[in-house]
């Protein structure tokens, strides 16, 4: 038997949605279950239900029938949130703990919006005092390249949820084993994605910048 990974991404593709009702109905449902699956701290498909836990403050257990599962928003967008920048784990934990609190009083596909928001503005507490128990490391962390011509800018992405540092005149491996010594990513309260590019034109203020290879 052939087996083959698959996320909720697969099934969430808005061409085929748009072009085909049947379709949209059968991809939304996928999706929701893969998404359920992902976000839940565990779970399994057997006999023609899901089963999943969702431990947080407390701890909820649900079991589906699968066929009674229609397109849900709600949880793809949490999932999308998730796993979509920062730390998956620490979004995960916050996110465990609304939904097994709120999921006390309510049936699980009986989310609503409030429960998102108060998702992510937990997180976004969460965030704000994990950062700034290391924010001066980070900063002197910053200085030091700075001084070395490396790093050109830095600034928070807004909302508040990361950064952006642009460097220069340096190579990929080279960038990543500076990078590693991030108090931030020492102790995981960010991660880094690079993203090189081909300068290939700017204002007159920083054609010093542009590769004249």
């Amino acid at each position: 038997m052939n087996a083959f990974e698959i996320i909720p991404d697969d099934f969430i593709i808005q061409g085929i949605v748009r072009a085909n009702t049947r379709l949209q109905s059968l991809f939304g449902k996928i999706a929701t279950i893969l998404s359920l699956a992902y976000v839940s701290s565990s779970s399994s498909i057997e006999d023609g239900k899901i089963k999943i836990q969702i431990s947080g403050q407390r701890t909820v257990n649900y079991e589906i029938v699968l066929t009674d599962v229609s397109e849900d928003d709600r949880w793809q967008n949490i999932y999308t949130w998730i796993y979509t920048d920062g730390n998956p784990t620490d979004k995960g934990l916050i996110a465990h703990n609304v939904i097994s609190l709120h999921c006390k009083f309510e049936a699980i596909f009986n989310l609503n919006n409030t429960v998102f928001e108060a998702i992510k503005t937990n997180y976004s507490l969460y965030l704000r005092n994990s950062v700034d128990k290391y924010l001066e490391a980070h900063r002197l962390f910053l200085n030091k390249w700075y001084q070395e011509k490396i790093f050109i800018f830095s600034g928070r992405k807004i909302p508040r949820t990361g950064g952006v540092i642009l460097a220069s005149g340096v190579r990929r491996e080279a960038l990543e084993a500076i990078l590693a010594q991030d108090p931030f990513l020492i102790n995981k309260i960010a991660e880094y994605q690079i993203i090189e590019f081909q300068l290939t034109r700017s204002c007159q203020e920083f054609e010093s910048l542009l590769d004249v290879e």
